[in-house]
């Protein structure tokens, strides 16, 4: 799993990109009008790793409550290789989340965006707001 702020992930890559390695990608590059994703960044830089795109989207608020009236959150599920996706896919289930497949490993160009949607939105909330917050916590004010 590559966790690691994008500024250090393609000088992180040589580390843990070894021949047919299924590299989970996590990262989010916050740079607006990006040709292609970060996650095709990687798999362009490491072509002898099955990158594949996940968990990128969920706030460790998300991850450390897991389940949400009785169903796992949804972590979507995106790379070019089939074999590497139901992998991650198995990790998803077993860490008590639902997989939902996003696709090929292009899709990760409106992943990243939705992470960086999601994050200026609850940095706009603030702490006392946040946008992953249980009911109890939304203000009326808050149009929710």
């Amino acid at each position: 799993m590559l966790a690691v702020p994008w500024s250090a992930a393609l000088e992180t890559l040589p580390l843990v990109a070894d021949d047919g390695v299924v590299l989970v990608d996590v990262t989010n590059p916050f740079e607006p009008q990006r040709s292609r994703s970060g996650a095709e960044e990687l798999q362009a830089a490491a072509p002898q790793a099955r990158v594949v795109k996940a968990w990128d989207h969920l706030y460790s608020q998300v991850i450390r409550r897991g389940i949400f009236d009785g169903a796992g959150a949804t972590v979507f599920v995106a790379g070019d290789d089939a074999g590497a996706k139901e992998l991650v896919a198995g990790l998803v289930r077993d860490a008590g989340f639902e997989p939902a497949d996003a696709g090929p490993l292009a899709s990760a160009r409106f992943l990243e965006p939705l992470a960086a949607l999601m994050t200026t939105l609850d940095l706009a909330r603030g702490e006392e707001n946040p946008i992953l917050a249980p009911p109890s916590r939304i203000s009326p004010s808050s149009g929710r």
